[in-house]
């Protein structure tokens, strides 16, 4: 997936795009698209008409399939003349058009941490335990035709309390964001997603991987609690962002 060469930025300022949703509810440190999450240059650019709503729970038509695909490509291209060396998204629900986005830009396309999922194996032993997704909906995700074709043979998911903080924040956009009532929100799901793991394998979670790009700031939390590690956008554009600033100075 990163292995495109991209073009010398020359003089421009080099960076790494995020196409947001057209949302504007607060997103804290830790939230992919909070450039100060980052330690390196990250720009973001609003997807119009790309709200929460019609990216996920919407049905689409082809038409309008085609017409967010195509409303993505031309904001990434834009943004790629300006000088951005990987592109990425700030909702994993868009996973479902990676390949379709992918193959039209002349930089690396980063759609969602579920794109890691193929590369967990030689990471994480998963013999043992079973890997955990904590996404924003787990019935839309789980119904999702993309991901059960990426879907790793044994896994547990856990989504936000519909009736929490976290998900009416983000499901209505609000302005206002209680830092910890999202948080337990998020442990509620970690707790859950645990349980799982238990009841369906009868094994501990031996990772969990954060669909949501909105989960970074309670990263830690999760971690500490279940004694796993947690997997996360914010390391996936890290990774990427590496690997295309290594290639670039093996030329």
């Amino acid at each position: 997936m990163l292995a495109k060469r991209v073009t010398a930025p020359g003089l421009r300022r080099a960076f790494f795009s995020v196409l947001q949703l057209a949302t504007s509810f607060p997103r804290p440190v830790g939230d992919s698209s909070n450039p100060q999450t980052h330690g390196f240059p990250v720009e973001v650019r609003i997807i119009p008409n790309a709200t929460v709503d019609a990216v996920i729970y919407n049905p689409h038509s082809a038409a309008g399939e085609q017409a967010l695909v195509l409303e993505i490509v031309r904001v990434a291209r834009e943004e790629i003349d300006r000088g951005a060396l990987i592109v990425g998204t700030s909702c994993g629900f868009l996973g479902a058009y990676q390949t379709l986005i992918a193959q039209q830009l002349s930089v690396p396309f980063l759609s969602s941490s579920l794109e890691y999922l193929s590369n967990l194996n030689p990471v994480i032993d998963l013999s043992n335990g079973v890997l955990g997704i904590l996404t924003f909906d787990a019935q839309v995700l789980g119904n999702a035709e993309w991901f059960k074709r990426i879907a790793p043979a044994r896994f547990a998911m856990a989504g936000l309390p519909k009736s929490g903080h976290l998900y009416r924040v983000i499901s209505n956009n609000e302005i206002v964001l209680n830092s910890e009532l999202a948080q337990q929100d998020v442990m509620f799901a970690a707790m859950e997603l645990m349980q799982a793991a238990k009841s369906q394998f009868d094994l501990p979670l031996s990772a969990v991987l954060f669909e949501c790009t909105n989960l970074g700031p309670y990263r830690q939390a999760i971690q500490d609690t279940l004694g796993c590690p947690v997997i996360d956008y914010n390391l996936l554009m890290a990774q990427a962002w590496a690997s295309v600033i290594f290639s670039q100075q093996c030329r």
